[in-house]
């Protein structure tokens, strides 16, 4: 009498099976630590309680470029289907490039207005701002949504589209105010009031730095390190005792042969609440000389309350670390042996390729110098 064979199981539908049979709660776990973003969008369609889980992680952040039409369509797609995932979008990233087109914005304009709980906008939209119907479109979509952020990225305009936007937008604590064409600078002003929760701006020109002169500000951290500053008075004059953050970039002329001290400006502002000073130079070759450290003691004034010092320089050509940093060592030890609260010390060498090296200094309590690599630098979170 034959013996009924029974077929075995594959290996991989037994697994499945032990799997099922773990609790619901505990397989939850286990995908809160996937961070393949495939792995997590195959989970999601294994069951509802598994999808509602995973839409969360999967929808939180977007990241699109506007100028990519399949991956445009694809976000459109899911979050059309699936209305209830648009609610899960809290960070949006926009980007575009040469491609864009009025179809592609045409979907971006449709998407905005469904993401209501919106809270971190970015739209580094470079090539729409050269399309300015298409550019004037976005903002006027902007001004339809309901969405109310804690920080927003944009191009400025002429557009008063944008300021009624920024108007708005009374939780905005950080902005960064990118230049949008040379010829569309903005001409308006905001009103009095506006922004009231701004803390952190980062601004590409003086646009934004003026209308802070429009009323009082909450401003804690100012990033002008893109564009050169010329008259540092108009832009302390309003925020200086409140700021704990601040970068800028000096205007050195062209092949100084002589440079002042990135900490000079100590000498003629308070600033009784900066924590960390950044200073951005353009410097031509030769090496120029920098001014005698025989008098810091205006580092050593009791409202100098500066912990971090990050001085970045830039050169346009590439030399060995040890070339140009024996000219500003002398300078880096006197900073740190006046100013008492200063706890370290970056000097950055760039050059038209990128980042060469970072170099920290500190003071040790027996008064040696400590200078040690780095592999970045602190960012205002850390401040």
């Amino acid at each position: 009498m034959s013996k009924k064979r029974v077929p075995r199981r594959p290996a991989q539908d037994a697994m499945s099976s032990r799997a099922q049979r773990l609790p619901t709660e505990l397989l939850i776990l286990i995908l809160a630590n996937i961070d393949s973003l495939p792995a997590l969008a195959s989970a999601s369609s294994v069951c509802r309680a598994f999808q509602t889980e995973v839409d969360s992680r999967l929808y939180r952040e977007v990241y699109i470029c506007v100028g990519l039409p399949r991956q445009l369509r694809s976000l459109y797609d899911a979050l059309t289907s699936q209305p209830h995932r648009a609610l899960l979008v809290h960070v949006l990233r926009v980007r575009d490039n040469r491609h864009t087109n009025s179809n592609c914005t045409a979907m971006l304009n449709k998407l905005l207005p469904t993401l209501v709980h919106l809270t971190d906008l970015r739209l580094d939209l470079e090539y729409c701002c050269s399309q300015p119907a298409v550019y004037d479109g976005i903002l006027r979509t902007l001004n339809k949504c309901t969405f109310s952020l804690s920080s927003f990225e944009c191009r400025t305009t002429q557009n008063e589209d944008l300021k009624l936007f920024l108007e708005r937008q009374t939780r905005i604590e950080s902005l960064i105010a990118k230049p949008g064409t040379i010829l569309d600078r903005p001409e308006w002003r905001l009103a009095y009031g506006a922004l009231p929760r701004l803390k952190w701006l980062h601004s590409y020109d003086d646009f934004f730095v003026d209308n802070m002169h429009a009323s009082p500000r909450m401003i804690t951290h100012l990033d002008w390190s893109s564009a050169h500053v010329t008259d540092m008075g108009r832009v302390l004059q309003p925020l200086g005792r409140k700021l704990v953050d601040f970068a800028y970039r000096r205007s050195l002329g062209r092949n100084p042969s002589f440079i002042e001290h990135p900490s000079a400006m100590f000498r003629t502002c308070e600033l009784p609440k900066l924590k960390h000073f950044k200073v951005v130079d353009q410097i031509d070759e030769p090496a120029p000389c920098l001014a005698q450290v025989s008098n810091m003691e205006y580092m050593s004034r009791p409202d100098v309350k500066l912990e971090t010092f990050t001085w970045v320089t830039l050169w346009p050509i590439r030399r060995r670390k040890s070339t140009r940093l024996a000219l500003f060592r002398g300078y880096i030890e006197a900073i740190l042996a006046a100013c008492r609260s200063l706890r370290r010390f970056y000097y950055v060498e760039r050059d038209d390729l990128g980042l060469h090296f970072i170099v920290s200094f500190t003071l040790a309590e027996d008064g040696h110098f400590i200078e040690q690599d780095e592999a970045r630098l602190p960012v205002w979170s850390e401040v």
